[in-house]
Order: structure tokens, then C-alpha cells, then sequence
């Protein structure tokens, strides 16, 4: 069975809102990640290091979101959100400060439609008069829910909750709490099919008229309408109104200004089609009372064989259009403060802004535009998805094509009207992808194609946080290192102030000490950087164990002797006190606590001193059967504890202080000897004693601060790398944010959530010291020693993975394969360009080979004009030592429905001499090659349209010459070579079909060899992309066009027939994803450290996604699949939903006894039912695979729902194993991913 998990979930951002959703009239930022909802909150006086936007939390659905929208329902509560799927599932959702990830749902109900047609615009929209909410979610059809009133009457027919202002924007307070009940909504006919965009406009001052609804759609003929619809609540009726078409073909978007009419946005032109002002005379009538204003451009009669009432009210559109360079706008927002300003969003990262200017009476006068310039001006231009203005000028852009951004509008400066505030890195959209495995015992790393537009680049994905480097320091064979902080203003050499710096930065080499001073240049001398300081009384010559600060004395411990040295004096005679071992002895290891400091004998010794008002003190003493090799002091609740272990045995004693009383003991398993120690207390006041040992392998264990006992049952152990461990605790803002740092092969930082550890990989290796600095230079900064260097930097957060841009400028990378054997990538871009004042899009190809660490360009090729790289491949020759790149192509004609011409290329080197990379072969092929894969090194397979040919190159490769040719594809879309000389290709309509090439001969010329079908599935998957699951593997993964995965295996059987053995790809299991898979590559991002999971789990896939999402597919033992399975079924029936949506609920549930089947019609199955197999034929239950983000949330629930979940729904249901042992599993399954 597979084990399906995120690495890192999706960022592409669909949507974006400003609403007071957490707290009444205080503002957050909504955004939309397919099935999870960001929520950010808003600091416009911010100073802290996230500027505006911080304190984000997820909400997490069990579905995809197709629309957002939020409603004030109450003056003095905070909005609601209301929430569309794809399912159709409709639900309003109020914030729980309790539980911020698992909001209340006020509402639910599916909206379904059996034999609807499901629209391309999905849409809510809510009444600025606040009587009642649309939702577009079919074609030809409304879904209206009527907003009641807190005593449950409808607020059609009165005035007291609208707005009563002069002006229609911004909205006027409200005066009245509403409620929502999406139970009592009912469906509306539209007489629009294809509808582009839909608004509503709020009514005239003092009006009482029906609620307007405003729709741009598109006939079977292109041609662009504008209509207008009223909604009369009372009979349930949607009453057609005028309609008048737009000039200009390319028209998206319609803006809603006040309540005259609606602005129209199209590629070269703004219009505004305008509805003038009526008098009221009664219900249902009215009477026009204005004029026409005289700037007016064209009018447009209303469309005849309407009712009276629609024809006295809606006499006349009057059209005002203004013309721009081009323009496709898909996203706007209004301009807070500033009456009748928008700022339009460009696809190719252009800003305008749109001036609407009136007349005294409020009447559109004239529209002006003013291009702000491309966001490449600050290098990274991101095609908006929406734009949020979160105060009068600063921008908030979400986006599904590159980097999120926020944005100062600066008015004030003609040549530059923008700045970047900060960019939000997202992968969205992943076209493909390649594992680079790590060298060394490094972790591998997924570099991906991702962007669009101007927003394209690689990224390189690495599981674990980054390091933002702040300071390099040339010291080489830093030792240890300590991180003094100077609480009590020390004053040295330098008579500085007592506050000029927050600390110092003492380094031990293995014969000498230096001391760093991080926060030289706040100290008037000018210089910048950082500086060696020299503390009289401080020995330099010597290799220091120790340096800690105790009041205002420094304290420095050599192999010697123990020293405290006064700051608080500037001459050159500084008070000093010492204290020396007894009888010569050598002290190996000493730490601190406050005034308490520990040592460590030759011999076995340990010594307690008080180091108070400069006197060193001996406290008392204790011997310990050998040497200590590990020692640790600190804090359990109210008292000082010791923590030791032995060379002679692998013994850990906790030590009680300062009486030298053991107070309890435990030995460690294993032949490995105790290397470190470090006993740490979390926010929640929980204390863990972590144990390195020397094969990097940590054990942790809680300890009990009521009485300092080992908690044996908590005993976890995770293996971190080869090398011994070493630790350091870190500290963070506040307590909620303290972590341990370990470094082993790798550093891991490690931090408690959920009320259990979760460990992050730093991408840092080879670190022998860390310490966090106390510096007011560097905020937050931690030193990390190696040894060559030494490192200045602040994990940027303790995340699950770092992504680092590599910027191809405007080209976007559409392919990519990496050579091993040439330590570089192939990569195909492409480059899309627009005229401005043409409109005409054009697009060029070229070919890259850039270096795998450094990204230099070394070879960059051009294509064709109107050819494009569709598939990329690589041959490596290891008897030859050399590599070539394949690149397939098409030839892109606008009067072809499918591209009939292409070319195969053969990239290489020049090796004898060595003139870079060219063009060796070429052959011309009759359609677009799709996809390409090397078999050997003279023998790589193409899917090109219907057909899959195997083309072989020469030993000089030096021409290209086809070997068979198999023709029975609809579309060869993409194809994996096997051993053995096996293909399998995946079908546009017919799945996947196994291919055998049978060669004839031993160079396999033309015509003497033949490609065979030998087995096929005959399931109509529409195949986007596939893997074996491991390469010895018979069984096969595939994603689909339809958002879901499916298992097939090969399965030798008997043909009764002709009494022979023939093989067939039977399926094996299905899985909603609910997302579009690009690539699949073989290989994992981590190491398995969990030694229990070996055998157990094996991680094999890493596959990624348009909507920027990169996962693990994880083959796991028959018992654990069993286990996790009645985990998952049990968890279905406890955990509470969001929405009223299940991750999957039974089919045969759903159906009557007489019609169930494996398999059935889609409208039978609820659309809460998120995981379950869905396409437009079919519906089926989940199998073959286990949803390990759902898994996963077993780590967060409480107490209770795990003893529901383990005892299950009856007594066949429980889980018999404990659920201690069940949370390890779960947890170790969560750290292979």
C-alpha cells in the first residue's frame, strides 16, 4: 500500500480578501490555497522583522475551494466567511479564538446539481445592500441566499440595514444584524451562458428597487454582452433588464462603480456603460427624472420584448469608452481614500490606475489612465491573481503564477512609483521537476520549474529550514564556542557605556581563545564588521572549556584552572579570583547555571562551584566511577539538576544540586557511548532530557520536574547522521519559540508542538559549534562554526522546507533533466512577450545547460521562431565518459488544431575541443514530440502525437535513425522507459499501455527491430504523468487529468486460448489528490533517520504539482497498511469537520442496497467526500492508498479523541495496539516526508 503526504503543501494563491474576520473592525488578509485558507494579520504600524503581514495560521479543508467571500452580518461581531468548493459544497465559517485552525461552521448545504453543467467562472457575490448572496456556480443558473433579519424576515423590503451615505464608497456603517441560513436558499434561471464576470450594484440613495445584478457573458459566436438581471426576493424571480455588447472582444472583467453602472475592462479599452438615476414611484416602478450627460460617446437601446417596469426603469445605457496600450487586466481593487481610483492588475506583471472623474452630480465625466510600469522594475514581476489594498498605499498581490508580493505605491515619486516590501516565495505552477541526489551523505533536493509569464524561474527545494546569512568569518578549527551575555552592562577595556553592546562572542580553538565583539560599529569607532577584543585577566594562549557570565564577572575555565574577572573596571589591574583542582588534576568539561558552575575531573571527579560577588567557591563534590564523558546543567522546575554520563558505561544520572544526591538513573541500549547532553524545558514547562550519542543517533526522553525521573515509556530515538552529536539550546522572542539545535552530518532543529517533538533539517552540514549570539547588530542571529569558517545567520523560521530562486530573467523554464556525469541541467524555456500597443503575443524557445551548483549559464540555444520544447531527456555514457541532452520540439502554427512538425535534436560537447555545447544530430518528425526517455546510451524512446518511435544515435552520436515505430496511441503523452527494453506510455484517453522492443539486431538499423503492445489498462484515464513505484517495482503510479491517482501492477497470467503466458496491468488502487500532477521522480528529500521505520516505510516518489504543491509517495509493510487503515477509518468517525466535509465518506452509504457497487453514477456521491476516486464516469471509494496529511492530524487531537479513535465505532473496530505505540508510528511516519 502507498502512503500518500505533503512536503510542501500548495502556494498558489487563487484568492485574496481583506475582512475583520478574526476580531470586529480589525482587518486580516484572507488567501485562498486551493484547499486551505491563509489567514494574516494586518500591522500597518509593524515594525517587528515580518513588516506588515505576520502571525499567519492555516485553515485546512477537506476540499478545493472555487470561490471566497466574506459578509458583515452583526455591527458588533466580526464577519463571516463564506466558502465555495469544487464539490459545490457551500458553507459559512466564524472565527474560534480557541481553536484558530478549526473555525465553527454556522451553515452548510451542498448545491449540487445532478444535471447541471458546472461554469467556468465560479463566484460568490454579496449584495452591497446586504439582502442577499449569489453564488455562480453552474452555467444558465443562480443559487440565491436571501439574507434575513435577527428576528428571521426577509430584509427585502426594508431600507434600515442599508447604507445611508452620500457616497457609495466606501460603505457607510450598518445599522442592523442579519442572518444566514444557506438551508433557505433556492436557484435562479440566467439567461447568460459563458458568463466572464458578475457584480452587484448597490441602490440609489434612498431606493428601495430590487437588487441589480450586473453580467458579462460571451455568445457561441465570441461576441461580449453586458446585461443587467433584478432580483425580486418577494416571487423568487429573476427579471431580465437591457443589455447592450461591448466593443471590445477581449473584455474579462466588469468593476462596480456606485450605483450608476459598472465599469468594463478589456485589452485596449475601459468602457463605462452607465445607467442614469430614476425617481422612485412606488414598488416595482419608477420613472426617469435625469438627462443624458453631454460627454457621452455612444448609447445602446435595451433589447426589446421586456416587461413595463424594466422598460421605465432601464430606458438607456450610455457607453463612455477610453482607449490604452494593451492591457489583459485579471484582477482590481479600489484605492482606499481616494474616490473613483482603481489600480487594474496586468497577467505580465503591469499595474494601471484608473482614474473615474465626475461631475458635481456624480456623473462619469471622463476616464484616465496611468500606467505605474511593469513590476520587473524591482526584478520580480508576478502576474497577479487579485490585488488587496491593505491601507492607502500599500498593495497586497496574490498570485497563482510566482511570488506573492507586497507593494508601496509611491505617488509621490514620478520615476519610481513602486516599491517592494517583501516577496512570499511559491513554486506555483511546477511544469516539471528533478531529484538531484545529495553526494556524501547530503540530502538530495528537487529543483523545479516553476512560474509563469515574467515570473518564471528554478527553484531549488530543500527539505528544512535556510539560513539567512547575515555575517563569514575566515576563523578555521573553531572548537567550541560560547555566547556571553551581558545582563549587567560589563564594562572592559574599551570604558564604552553600559548598554553599547548586548554581548560577546568567546571562540576556543585548540591552543588559543579569541573574543569577538559582534556590535563593534554601534560603538562609535566607525568601522563595521567584527573585531577581536582583548579582557585583561582573560588568558588568550589557552584552549578555553568554558566562558559564562555570573552577575558582573566574566568566568573562563581552562584545563587548569577556573577564573572570574571584574568588567567593571578600565585600568589595566582588574579584580580577579581563581580556584584550581586539588593535587594537579585537569579539568576536561565544565558548564553553567547562573552562579552554579560544574566540572569534570580527571579520574571521575565532578565539582560544584559558586561563583558570587567575584569569589569562587567550592561547593561540594562527587565520585563517579570513571571518567564523565557528557555533562549538563540547568533549570527542572524549581531546582538545579545535573545531568551525567560515563565513559565506562552508557549511564545517564540526573544530579541533584547542590547536595551531589543522584536522584535517578537510566541506562542506554546500544554499544554506542554518550557523546552530549542537554536538558531543555519548552514553553509548556515540559522538560526533555536529549541524549547524542556517538553514531548520531539522539534519544530523548521526558523527564519528570516533580521529581527528576526518567519517563522511560517517552523514550524516542531519531538517527541524525554518522558523526557524534553535539547540541546548543535556542531561545527564541518568547517562549513559544524555543528549539534545541543538534548537529550531527546535518544540523536539525528540533521544537515542541502539539504536545510532542518535531524535528526540521537546517540546510547546514559539517557545523562543529553553534551558540546563539546576544547582539543587538545581528538580531536573532546564531554562529555556526565549521571548519573553514565561521557563519553569522537566523533560521528563518523552523519550516518544513527552504526554496531558493535561481532567476532565468524573463525566460521561464518549462523542462529540465539533470546529468550526474556533467554536473549540470538541461533546461527548455520559453519566453513570452506582448506588444503594447499591438496586443500581438509572441513567444521564442531556447535550450539551457546550466551548472548543478553554481546555475552559470554554460550553453544557451536558440530555437526556431514559432518552435517550442516540449520533452527533454539526457544520455549518459559511462564507457565514454560523456553526455548528451535530447530536446524534442513542435512547431506551433495558429491555423493547426495539433501540431503536425517538430524536431528531435542532439545536444553535446565537444570534446576534443572542448568549444562548449551544440547541436550534434537533428531529425525532423511529423507532429510535436511529447516526450522523450533514454533506454541505453545509444537508444532513447519519443512519444510524438499518436506514436511512440525508438531512435537510435551511432557510437559517435553523431546521427539520429529511427529503430521501430508503435502507432497505437490516441495521444502518447508521456512514456517511462523500463528494463529489460520495456516502455510504458501514458494515453491521452486510453491510460497506459506496456510496450516490448523485440531487437532484431545488434545495432538495430531501420526496420530490424519492432516495438510490441504487450499488456494495456484499459481504464479512460486522461494520463498526465507516471512512475514505477521503485525501479525493480511491477507496480506503477499515475496521475490523471480528473485530480487523481491511480495504482496499476503487472500480473503474468494464462491464456487458456493458446495456452501461453500473457501479462496485464490490473488496477490496484485510486485516490483523489485533488490536484494536477506534472512530474513524478524516483528518490526522497530525507534521510530515514527513525531506525524502527526501517523495513517498515520506504519513502520512493517525490511528485509535484501545478498548484506548487511537492509530495512523497511512501511504500509501506503489510502490517503498518493495516494499522494506518483502521486509523484512518476510525479517525473519519471522531475528527470534527470544517464545513461539514468529510475526508471521505463510504459510497455504499450513499446509495440505496438495491444499486451498490464498486463503482458508481457521480451524482450519487455527497461531495463531501473528498478523497474518494471521482471522474465524469465514474465514482468509487478510496483504495491502495493512505491519506497521510489526514493521518497525520492524529498527532494534534486531544486526549479524548484519541481513546475514541483507538476503541473505533464497536468492538471490531478497536485498535489493538496502545496508543503510544500508535503516535511513534505516525511520528515517525511524519518525519520521512
Amino acid at each position: 500500500m502507498l502512503y500518500v503526504a505533503s512536503i510542501q503543501r500548495a502556494t498558489a494563491q487563487l484568492d485574496a480578501i481583506k475582512a475583520d474576520w478574526i476580531q470586529t473592525n480589525v482587518d486580516c488578509l484572507l488567501v485562498s490555497k486551493l484547499n486551505r485558507i491563509q489567514v494574516t494579520k494586518i500591522d500597518l504600524d509593524g515594525t517587528d522583522s515580518d513588516g506588515v503581514l505576520h502571525s499567519s495560521f492555516d485553515v485546512q479543508l477537506d476540499a478545493t475551494i472555487a470561490a471566497i467571500a466574506t459578509v458583515k452580518l452583526a455591527i458588533d461581531k466580526p464577519s463571516s466567511l463564506i466558502v465555495l468548493t469544487t464539490s459545490h459544497q457551500l458553507f459559512t465559517l466564524e472565527y474560534a479564538s480557541k481553536t484558530p485552525q478549526h473555525p465553527v461552521t454556522t451553515s452548510s448545504v451542498s448545491i449540487q446539481e445532478r444535471f447541471a453543467t458546472r461554469a467556468e467562472l465560479q463566484r460568490i457575490v454579496v449584495d452591497p445592500d446586504r439582502r442577499l448572496i449569489l453564488v455562480h456556480a453552474y452555467n444558465g443558473q443562480l443559487r440565491v441566499i436571501p439574507l434575513m433579519s435577527a428576528g428571521g424576515k426577509s430584509t427585502s423590503g426594508t431600507t434600515k440595514n442599508r447604507r445611508f451615505s452620500k457616497v457609495d464608497f466606501p460603505d457607510a456603517p450598518l445599522t442592523a444584524d442579519l442572518a444566514l441560513d444557506l438551508s433557505r436558499s433556492y436557484n435562479l434561471r440566467l439567461d447568460a451562458l459563458n458568463v466572464r464576470s458578475i457584480v452587484m450594484l448597490p441602490s440609489a440613495i434612498n431606493s428601495i428597487s430590487s437588487p441589480t445584478i450586473v453580467v458579462l457573458h460571451s455568445d457561441a459566436h465570441g461576441q461580449q454582452t453586458v446585461a443587467l438581471f433584478q432580483v425580486d426576493l418577494e416571487e423568487k424571480e429573476l427579471e431580465p433588464g437591457p443589455e447592450t455588447e461591448v466593443e471590445d472582444a477581449g473584455a474579462e472583467t466588469l468593476i462596480p462603480h456606485g450605483h450608476q453602472g459598472v465599469l468594463v475592462v478589456g485589452e485596449q479599452s475601459i468602457e463605462w456603460v452607465s445607467q442614469m438615476p430614476f425617481d422612485v414611484r412606488g414598488k416595482g416602478k419608477a420613472k426617469e427624472v435625469g438627462s443624458s450627460p453631454k460627454r457621452i460617446t455612444k448609447c445602446a437601446l435595451p433589447v426589446g420584448n421586456v416587461k413595463a417596469w424594466v422598460r421605465q426603469t432601464m430606458s438607456r445605457w450610455c457607453v463612455l469608452t477610453h482607449h490604452y496600450s494593451w492591457l489583459l487586466a485579471n484582477s482590481w481593487t479600489l484605492l482606499p481614500g481616494q474616490k473613483g481610483q482603481y489600480l487594474l492588475g496586468d497577467i505580465y506583471g503591469k499595474l494601471l490606475r484608473l482614474d473615474v472623474r465626475g461631475d458635481s452630480a456624480g456623473r462619469v465625466q471622463s476616464l484616465l489612465t496611468h500606467d505605474l510600469g511593469d513590476m520587473s522594475t524591482f526584478q520580480k514581476a508576478s502576474s497577479p491573481t487579485a490585488l488587496v489594498c491593505l491601507a492607502d498605499e500599500v498593495l497586497y498581490l496574490a498570485s497563482r503564477f510566482g511570488d506573492s508580493q507586497l507593494i508601496r505605491l509611491l505617488p509621490s515619486s514620478p520615476n519610481n512609483e513602486l516599491e517592494l516590501v517583501a516577496s512570499y516565495p511559491s513554486l506555483a505552477p511546477i511544469t516539471d521537476s528533478c531529484v538531484v541526489r545529495g553526494q556524501s551523505g547530503a540530502s538530495s533536493h528537487l529543483v523545479t520549474c516553476s512560474g509563469a509569464y515574467k515570473g518564471g524561474s528554478l527553484r531549488v527545494v530543500r527539505q528544512g529550514a535556510g539560513l539567512v546569512e547575515m555575517a563569514d568569518l575566515a576563523l578555521e578549527n573553531v572548537q567550541r564556542m560560547w555566547a556571553v551575555k551581558n545582563d549587567a552592562g560589563l564594562v572592559f577595556d574599551r570604558g564604552h557605556s553600559a548598554d553599547a553592546y548586548g554581548g560577546l562572542l568567546v571562540m576556543s580553538f585548540f591552543d588559543e581563545t579569541q573574543i569577538l565583539d559582534p556590535d563593534q560599529s554601534r560603538t562609535g569607532d566607525g568601522d563595521e564588521g567584527i573585531s577581536e577584543v582583548q579582557i585583561p585577566g582573560i588568558r588568550s594562549d589557552v584552549q578555553t572549556l568554558l566562558a559564562h557570565t555570573s552577575g558582573n564577572h566574566l568566568v573562563q575555565v581552562t584545563a587548569s584552572e577556573v577564573v572570574s574577572v571584574s568588567a567593571e573596571v578600565t585600568s589595566a589591574a582588574p579584580t580577579k579570583a581563581e580556584w584550581r583542582p586539588a593535587h594537579g588534576l585537569q579539568i576536561t568539561l565544565a558548564e553553567a547555571d547562573g552562579n552554579y558552575v560544574l566540572l569534570a575531573l580527571q579520574g571521575g571527579e565532578i565539582e560544584l562551584l559558586d561563583v558570587c560577588e567575584g569569589q569562587v567557591s567550592h561547593v561540594a563534590s562527587l565520585k563517579l566511577a570513571s571518567d564523565v564523558a557528557a555533562i549538563s546543567l540547568a533549570r527542572l522546575g524549581t531546582r538545579s539538576v545535573a545531568v551525567v554520563a560515563l565513559w565506562s558505561s552508557n549511564l545517564v544520572q540526573l544530579i541533584d544540586l547542590p547536595t551531589m544526591g543522584e536522584m535517578s538513573s537510566h541506562m542506554m541500549a546500544g554499544g554506542y557511548l554518550v557523546r552530549s547532553l542537554l536538558l531543555a524545558t519548552f514553553a509548556d514547562s515540559v522538560a526533555h532530557l536529549f541524549v547524542g550519542l556517538g553514531d548520531g543517533s539522539l534519544v530523548s526522553f521526558i523527564i519528570n520536574s516533580t521529581d527528576a525521573t526518567f519517563e522511560v515509556e517517552s523514550q524516542k530515538s531519531a538517527r541524525l547522521g554518522t558523526k557524534p552529536v553535539t547540541m546548543t539550546q535556542i531561545i527564541g522572542d518568547d517562549a513559544a519559540t524555543t528549539s534545541v539545535l543538534v548537529s550531527s552530518d546535518r544540523v536539525t532543529a528540533i521544537s515542541r508542538q502539539s504536545d510532542r517533538l518535531s524535528y526540521s533539517s537546517v540546510n547546514l552540514k559539517g557545523i562543529t559549534a553553534m551558540v546563539q549570539l546576544h547582539s543587538s547588530l545581528y538580531p536573532g542571529a546564531i554562529a555556526f562554526a565549521s571548519p573553514s569558517e565561521v557563519r553569522l545567520g537566523r533560521i528563518e523560521s523552523v519550516q518544513h522546507v527552504d526554496i531558493r530562486p535561481i532567476s532565468l530573467e524573463e525566460d521561464e523554464p518549462r523542462k529540465i533533466v539533470h546529468s550526474v556525469r556533467a554536473r549540470s541541467f538541461g533546461v527548455a524555456c520559453l519566453r513570452r512577450d506582448v506588444d503594447r500597443v499591438t496586443g500581438r503575443q509572441k513567444s521564442s524557445s531556447s535550450f539551457k545547460v546550466l551548472h548543478d551548483e553554481t546555475f552559470e549559464v554554460l550553453a544557451s540555444i536558440s530555437l526556431h521562431p514559432d518552435e517550442e520544447a516540449q520533452s527533454l531527456a539526457v544520455l549518459d555514457d559511462g564507457k565514454n565518459d560523456r553526455t548528451c541532452f535530447i530536446l524534442g520540439t513542435a512547431l506551433i502554427r495558429a491555423a493547426e488544431a495539433e501540431p503536425s512538425s517538430g524536431r528531435v535534436l542532439l545536444i553535446s560537447r565537444d570534446a576534443a575541443t572542448d568549444s562548449g555545447y551544440s547541436i550534434a544530430a537533428e531529425v525532423s518528425v511529423s507532429g510535436s514530440t511529447y516526450s522523450l526517455a533514454a533506454m541505453d546510451s545509444l537508444t532513447f524512446v519519443a512519444a510524438i502525437n499518436s506514436s511512440v518511435t525508438v531512435y537510435g544515435v551511432g557510437q559517435d552520436w553523431q546521427a539520429i535513425q529511427p529503430i521501430a515505430t508503435w502507432g497505437g496511441a490516441f495521444v502518447a503523452f508521456s512514456l517511462v522507459s523500463l528494463a529489460k527494453d520495456q516502455i510504458l506510455v501514458g494515453d491521452a484517453l486510453r491510460s497506459l499501455t506496456l510496450l516490448q522492443l523485440e531487437r532484431n539486431s545488434q545495432n538495430g538499423s531501420a526496420g530490424s527491430s519492432r516495438l510490441v503492445e504487450v499488456a494495456r489498462d484499459y481504464s479512460p484515464h486522461y494520463v498526465t504523468a507516471f512512475a514505477p513505484v521503485s525501479p525493480t517495482s511491477k507496480e506503477f503510479v499515475g496521475a490523471e487529468s480528473d485530480l487523481n491517482l491511480f495504482t496499476v501492477a503487472k500480473d503474468q497470467t494464462h491464456n487458456s486460448r493458446t495456452g501461453q503466458a500473457e501479462i496485464e496491468l490490473v488496477d490496484q488502487g485510486r485516490f483523489h489528490l485533488g490536484e494536477l500532477v506534472t512530474s513524478f521522480n524516483s528518490g526522497a528529500l530525507v534521510h530515514q533517520f527513525d531506525e524502527a521505520l526501517a523495513g517498515v516505510a520506504t519513502p520512493r516518489l517525490v511528485f509535484t504539482t501545478s498548484a506548487g504543491s511537492v509530495g512523497a509517495i511512501l511504500d509501506i509493510g503489510t502490517e503498518t497498511s493495516k494499522v494506518l487503515s483502521e486509523l484512518e477509518r476510525n479517525m473519519r468517525r471522531v475528527m470534527d469537520s470544517i464545513g461539514e466535509l468529510r475526508q471521505e465518506e463510504s459510497v455504499h452509504s450513499l446509495m440505496p442496497e438495491s444499486t451498490r457497487a464498486a463503482s458508481v453514477d457521480v451524482s450519487l456521491l455527497e461531495p463531501r467526500s473528498w478523497r474518494a476516486f471521482r471522474s465524469e464516469r465514474q465514482v468509487a471509494t478510496s483504495a491502495g492508498f493512505i491519506d497521510g496529511d489526514f493521518i497525520e492530524r492524529f498527532l494534534t487531537v486531544s486526549t479524548s479523541q484519541v481513546e475514541r479513535i483507538m476503541a473505533g465505532g464497536n468492538e471490531h473496530e478497536r485498535i489493538t495496539m496502545t496508543s503510544d505505540e500508535l503516535m511513534r508510528i505516525v511520528e515517525g511516519m511524519s518525519r520521512l516526508h
